[in-house]
């Protein structure tokens, strides 16, 4: 397929899925809209299966995937992570948990690979699905390709309300405790003169003067 003709395909179907999120105020997201236009035209023929590969939008996407994930290695604080090691723990133990009940229960319904692209859409967020979808393409695997992006569609057209639910009924309490005058909350001046006092201690020791 003509590289040109493929990318604006895919525009304007991105470009219709926003549309749509826009007039249903994101309760149907892009995303959703999205993997039902390319599910269901690769599934009736309508598109070529070259179409994404055509479009040179891989690549694109392959070469992001790498600078995101240097980025998100370069945000990581090693002390951090030694405070929050049993959130560690517990994140690892839920992606172990979910790839081994993935094996044992969705082997009996769906083929291998369209488990391990269910594996990484559900226990990962966006990097790992492109990261799976790449590897579907690579392997020719079209329809494995856009099973990963349908599930982290669905996933958040039902967490996306219950999560505005969550965060709205938060908001309320915080309120009304606000209102009432029994709501602590710890004065950000004195935050910002704590965490800058280790920084101003040293230099101080550097010119042997006195800290305030």
């Amino acid at each position: 397929m003509n590289p040109v003709t493929a990318f604006t395909i895919i525009m304007l179907i991105w470009a219709v899925s926003d549309f749509v999120a826009k007039k249903t105020k994101s309760l149907i997201s892009s995303l959703l809209v999205a993997s039902v236009i390319f599910l269901v035209g690769f599934k009736t023929n309508i598109f070529p299966e070259d179409l994404l590969t055509s479009s040179s939008l891989l690549a694109l996407g392959q070469t992001v995937v790498g600078f995101i994930i240097v980025h998100i290695g370069t945000m990581i604080s090693i002390d951090e992570l030694k405070k929050q090691w049993k959130t560690v723990v517990i994140g690892v133990a839920a992606v172990v948990g979910i790839a081994a009940f993935m094996f044992l229960i969705g082997s009996l319904f769906l083929d291998q690979n369209y488990v391990i692209g269910a594996i990484g859409a559900i226990s990962g967020g966006t990097i790992s699905v492109i990261i799976v979808q790449d590897a579907a393409l690579a392997s020719g695997l079209v329809m494995v390709a856009v099973f990963p992006v349908l599930i982290a569609a669905f996933q958040g057209l039902i967490g996306f309300p219950l999560t505005s639910l969550i965060l709205r009924k938060e908001a309320t309490r915080l309120k009304g405790e606000y209102r009432a005058g029994t709501l602590k909350v710890e004065n950000r001046k004195n935050i910002t003169k704590q965490s800058q006092r280790p920084f101003c201690q040293k230099r101080c020791k550097q010119r042997q003067v006195r800290c305030s």
